[in-house]
C-alpha cells in the first residue's frame, strides 16, 4: 500500500462520527421514562429544556441552574434531546422570568443572562436514586470522543503495520544482495 493509501485510510478513520437521531430500542413498545410528568412529585417542580449535542448541554445549565434547578435526566436522542430539570418547591426559590422560560423549548435559542429576579437560597433537590431506573443517559459528547479515540488508535495500528512492512522490505533487500 502506498503512502496515498495510508492517507486515504487515515482520513476515513479520523473522520468525525456521523450523528443522527435514531428510534429507541424496542420498536413501538418503548415508553420514554424521562418526562416532566414522570419526574415531578408533590414536593418538586420540573421543567423540560431542549438541548443538543453541539452545546454539550451547557445551555440548559446556564439557563436553569441560577434558579435552583438540577438536571434529573436526559431523554433518548443523539443530536437533539429533551432534558428534565427539577427543584424542590418552596417560597425561597427565585422566580424564573418569562424570557428564560421561552428559551427552553428551542435548542438553538441564544442564552439570556440568567440572573435570579428574587434573592433567596436554593432548597436542596435530591438527585434520583440509581435503583429507580430513572437516571440520565450517557452524554452524546462522550460518544463523539470515543469515535475520535478509536480513530487515533486505528491510525496508530496502520502506522505500525506500515513500519513493519518497511522493516521487512529493508531486511529482504539486504538478504538479496
Amino acid at each position: 500500500m502506498k503512502l496515498t493509501g495510508f492517507a486515504i485510510a487515515g482520513a476515513i478513520l479520523l473522520a468525525a462520527p456521523v450523528q443522527a437521531d435514531v428510534a429507541p430500542p424496542g420498536g413501538g413498545s418503548y415508553v420514554e421514562q424521562c418526562t416532566v410528568e414522570k419526574k415531578v412529585t408533590a414536593a418538586s417542580e420540573c421543567l423540560q429544556c431542549q438541548a443538543n449535542s453541539e452545546d454539550s448541554a451547557n445551555r440548559c445549565l446556564s439557563l436553569l441552574s441560577a434558579y435552583c434547578y438540577v438536571k434529573v435526566c436526559q431523554a433518548k436522542g443523539v443530536f437533539s434531546y429533551p432534558e428534565v430539570w427539577c427543584r424542590t418547591k418552596g417560597s425561597g426559590n427565585p422566580t424564573v422570568p418569562d424570557d428564560i422560560l421561552s428559551q427552553l423549548s428551542s435548542s438553538s435559542a441564544a442564552v439570556a443572562s440568567a440572573t435570579p429576579t428574587a434573592s433567596g437560597s436554593c432548597l436542596t433537590y435530591p438527585p434520583p436514586s440509581p435503583s429507580s431506573g430513572g437516571g440520565c443517559n450517557t452524554a452524546p459528547g462522550n460518544r463523539v470522543a470515543l469515535g475520535w479515540v478509536l480513530g487515533v488508535l486505528g491510525m496508530g495500528w496502520v502506522a505500525l503495520l506500515w513500519r513493519r512492512r518497511q522493516t521487512s522490505t529493508v531486511r529482504s533487500n539486504r538478504n538479496d544482495q
